[in-house]
């Protein structure tokens, strides 16, 4: 077998066993589809993205939460206050990408996923995230991932279409 066609059933493989983890964690209803290889998951106010990509034998599930979106005002200090709360952090970390969006990651390879290590990436994310966005949006603007899932479908309720592609590792 090509390496590519074994990471392919590698990720298939995880695919399902993430699904069946996050049915037996939350139910059926505790969680969304977003494509073949990203999940969905709302903790409180917390929009979670799940999503599974090939690693070179194995597999990897980022867990990340758009912990503040569109911020106003990316400066050098925003990026210095993010190294400074990745310091703080056991498991995980921030980023900001091109959109200006301050992410938290955390991720965990497909072959360890356990009921207890996927509970804990997703409350480990959701957690950082509502824990630092009231400060990131008073001192740099932006909006929550809620409230920016709430603004697109919206905007998709009143006729136009959104940009948004599933989220990147």
């Amino acid at each position: 077998m090509a390496p590519e066609e074994e990471r392919s059933l590698a990720l298939d493989q995880v695919i399902r066993r993430v699904r069946i983890l996050l049915e037996e964690l939350y139910g059926s209803d505790g969680f969304h589809t977003w494509s073949d290889a990203a999940f969905i998951r709302v903790v409180e106010q917390q929009v979670v993205f799940l999503v599974l990509s090939g690693f070179h034998d194995d597999v990897v599930l980022n867990v990340r939460c758009y912990v503040v979106r569109d911020v106003e005002r990316p400066d050098e200090a925003l990026g210095h206050y993010l190294a400074c709360c990745n310091s703080e952090q056991l498991f995980g970390g921030f980023s900001i990408d091109e959109d200006a969006d301050v992410c938290f990651d955390y991720s965990l390879l497909g072959s360890a996923i356990t009921e207890d290590s996927l509970h804990l990436a997703i409350e480990v994310v959701a957690h950082a995230a509502a824990g630092y966005a009231p400060e990131i949006i008073d001192r740099w603007g932006g909006v929550s991932s809620l409230e920016k899932l709430r603004i697109q479908m919206e905007s998709q309720e009143g006729g136009s279409e959104s940009d948004e592609d599933e989220p990147a590792n």
